[in-house]
């Protein structure tokens, strides 16, 4: 059962590449190039908040946003009328 596993036959590892990344056969490795420069004081600050909570308290203020749009949509039609559009009339000629 344990005869044919890697360590114990030689020629499982003739394919072997000793590199991380694979053969390369003489190509390098792309290496990342900052085109602006960053700003090392920035801090990065983790929010200790649950995700779901977080998740939840997102999709209220989206409803609250909502709730507001439409709010005002109403209240501006109030004032303007129902119909801020009139119809396009035939021209008679």
């Amino acid at each position: 059962m344990l005869k044919d596993l890697p360590s114990k036959n030689l020629e499982s590892f003739a394919k072997f590449s000793e590199e991380p990344w694979g053969s390369t056969h003489g190509k390098k490795m792309p290496v990342y190039i900052p085109t602006e420069e960053n700003d090392n004081d920035t801090v990065i600050i983790t929010d200790k908040t649950n995700i779901l909570l977080r998740f939840l308290r997102q999709k209220q203020e989206q409803k609250i946003n909502e709730l507001r749009k439409m709010e005002s949509n109403v209240s501006g039609e109030e004032d303007h009328g129902r119909n801020r559009k009139r119809k396009r009339e035939a021209i008679d000629g």
